[in-house]
């Protein structure tokens, strides 16, 4: 199955002169792949996925090493989930069920610092 995905995806890596962003279950070695094939934002699906916070924290840091943004789709909308993914490092978040203004609004005070929001800062996290 994991070959067969692959092929797929290459196959579609040469099809990148107008598309520049793919979402999709991905591993570190992919990667690196994508980013060399001219990919510059990547979609880390946590929410429709079995990924662990090590595999997600692991591949923000591939991405940061070739210089791809990585953006992590959260599987729940709750304050620890949104400083997670922002400590390791994610370049943004995909909040899942989000219909309303009032609700991004109502999100931003977990991804901002204070004062206009309720996130803390700690010198020991990779955060952007």
């Amino acid at each position: 199955m994991m070959r067969k995905r692959c092929s797929i995806i290459i196959k579609f890596c040469k099809h990148l002169e107008s598309a520049k962003c793919i979402h999709c279950f991905l591993a570190k070695k992919l990667i690196e792949i994508l980013a060399a094939a001219g990919v510059n934002h990547i979609i880390i699906d946590n929410e429709h996925t079995y990924t662990t916070m090590e595999q997600t924290i692991n591949m923000v840091r591939t991405c940061d090493s070739v210089g791809v943004a990585a953006s992590v789709r959260i599987p729940t909308v709750l304050e620890d989930s949104i400083k997670k993914v922002l400590d390791m490092g994610a370049s943004g978040i995909v909040l899942p069920n989000v219909s309303t203004p009032e609700q991004v609004y109502g999100l931003l005070k977990y991804a901002k610092h204070a004062p206009e929001g309720y996130r803390g800062a700690c010198p020991y996290v990779m955060s952007q």
